[in-house]
């Protein structure tokens, strides 16, 4: 057995904050730790882990590193510490790095599932899916329960157009949000005729979920039903057109009595879609005509070509993300073409950046909601955007939208192509390399200039 360094009550009480999601006071015991025992291997693993989850990666990989020399060759931790400053690593964007330390996790337990799955996860970030889904099905060799190896199986084969065993592995999602619907309702999985019954189409996930699949809403009416979607009350407005024999209803409102339910996202399962056989006519929502006139009020005598952008998605995906000064190049040499911000929120130094240069007209004060986000697009020549909500409602809407991707894209972009069965108007731009905007903004510019 490992001998423990000094301190070990210390550590206990460092190891409980962390447990509990106090990381100020547990990084706080680490240092104090740290400050008597500098080499002390679990206070710098403890921390390391701790940056991790502030995504200051370049400190967790120097505290693991430590970690990781000052630990005696038999520690219990040493894999869950190479995983750690793998995480680091691929924060770092080094990739090379982090696949070298997941090898030597697995020369040490070839068959421990949590390296294996962190391998595929890697792989997959790498656009090596065919390889991600081997380690997979190596991990589920050891653990064949887990519900988030199934999901990640089902991703990887959903990015390589493997979509019938993909969506049947994303059907695993549901063990894990089972809060959100009804639990005394049967789920509908399209093998019995649904003509005549009433069948709630519940949303999930994000909005960009929710527009990409609610197409198939007046697909399932068609087959005779009454149906009852129930989306993000952002959306209500937008949704309350469709044509369906049934209310749109919000996650405020009561689920009605109801006979049979399908979660939003197993409708492409329902109907078995494929890559072949996306049902893709646009536009399949609507703008409210009071916003549509108003928009049209608002913006004005067209000048020049206008063009919608959105750039910035939410802090926990910065992989979705770029500063405004990337696009600076493209917006400070074209003024030929009338930008519109579309972002509601931004950076306060991107707010700056427009302010100072006057390149691209800012909307975020006139935008009180989604529908307005809505009628601005629609009032575009063109969307620029990154992978958003926004690049879907443009999709969904039937405007030319140019979605500027990551390396790894999600897999609903599928690999390697430049165009998507899911909306027939947009272009995809994507990342040569992880983390290089540079490169897609460059080509987006050259498009423009065609």
């Amino acid at each position: 057995m490992a001998s423990q360094p000094a301190g070990s009550s210390t550590h206990v009480v460092a190891l409980a904050h962390f447990e509990a999601g106090r990381l100020t006071e547990a990084a706080a015991a680490c240092h104090a730790i740290l400050h008597r025992a500098p080499h002390d291997w679990l206070a710098l693993r403890l921390l390391g882990h701790i940056r991790n989850s502030e995504r200051a990666f370049d400190e967790a990989a120097r505290l693991l590193a430590a970690a990781l020399q000052a630990a005696p060759a038999d520690a219990p931790d040493v894999i869950s510490m190479l995983n750690g400053l793998a995480e680091a690593l691929r924060g770092k964007q080094d990739f090379a790095a982090a696949l070298a330390c997941y090898h030597r996790a697995l020369a040490r337990d070839p068959r421990d599932a949590m390296t294996l799955q962190n391998l595929g996860s890697t792989l997959v970030a790498l656009n090596r899916h065919a390889e991600a889904l081997e380690q997979y099905r190596l991990a589920r060799s050891v653990a064949p329960d887990s519900i988030e190896l199934r999901l990640n199986e089902g991703v990887a084969m959903l990015a390589l157009g493997r979509w019938p065993e993909g969506w049947e592995r994303l059907e695993a999602r549901l063990s894990m949000a089972r809060d959100q619907f009804p639990q005394d309702v049967p789920q509908w999985r399209g093998e019995t005729d649904i003509a005549g019954r009433s069948i709630l189409l519940q949303a999930e996930q994000g909005l960009g979920d929710t527009l990409q699949f609610v197409r198939y809403a007046p697909l399932v009416a068609a087959r005779g039903a009454r149906v009852v979607v129930r989306a993000q009350p952002v959306l209500g407005a937008l949704l309350a057109r469709l044509p369906i024999a049934g209310p749109v209803l919000t996650y405020f409102d009561p689920v009605p009595a109801i006979d049979v339910q399908c979660p939003i996202m197993s409708l492409p399962l329902v109907f078995r879609t494929t890559p072949a056989d996306v049902p893709a006519r646009v536009p399949y929502i609507a703008v409210p005509p009071e916003y549509a006139l108003l928009w049209h009020t608002l913006l004005g005598q067209r000048r020049a070509t206008r063009i919608g952008v959105a750039w910035s998605g939410r802090q926990n995906m910065p992989q979705r993300s770029m500063s405004l000064g990337v696009l600076a190049p493209l917006l400070l040499s074209r003024p030929d073409l009338e930008f519109h911000s579309l972002q509601k929120e931004m950076p306060d130094a991107d707010r700056q950046w427009l302010a100072a240069h006057g390149a691209m007209v800012d909307h975020s004060a006139d935008q009180q909601n989604f529908t307005d986000a809505a009628a601005l697009v629609a009032e575009m020549d063109l969307v620029l955007s990154i992978d958003t909500s926004l690049a879907h409602l443009a999709g969904a809407l039937g405007k030319p939208v140019w979605i500027m991707l990551p390396f790894s894209a999600d897999w609903r972009w599928l690999v390697g192509r430049n165009d998507t069965p899911w909306y027939p108007t947009a272009r995809l731009f994507r990342q040569r390399q992880p983390g290089d905007w540079n490169s897609v903004v460059a080509a987006v510019a050259q498009a423009l200039s065609v």
